[in-house]
């Protein structure tokens, strides 16, 4: 099935880590000609964004459970 599919470029997107050695896959998408510039701009805003929105979801649920814990510890 495959080989009558014919591929001309695969493009990743790639978080990686500043502070350690990390690399993680988070989009890809498979083409057939090259991708026009308009595209791949707006494929990029769209993974940052939605990486933007993670991040600001745990950074929350990080400082929910940072309360529960000093909340517990100050009660004892």
């Amino acid at each position: 099935m495959l080989e009558n599919i014919n591929i001309l470029q695969v493009n990743v997107f790639m978080l990686k880590g500043l502070a350690c050695n990390w690399k993680q896959p988070i989009g890809y998408f498979v083409t057939r000609s090259t991708p026009s510039v308009d595209l791949l701009k707006n494929l990029l805003l769209k993974c940052i964004k939605i990486v933007s929105e993670h991040i600001a979801l745990l950074s929350k649920l990080y400082y929910v459970i940072k309360g529960q814990i000093v909340s517990q510890w100050s009660q004892n």
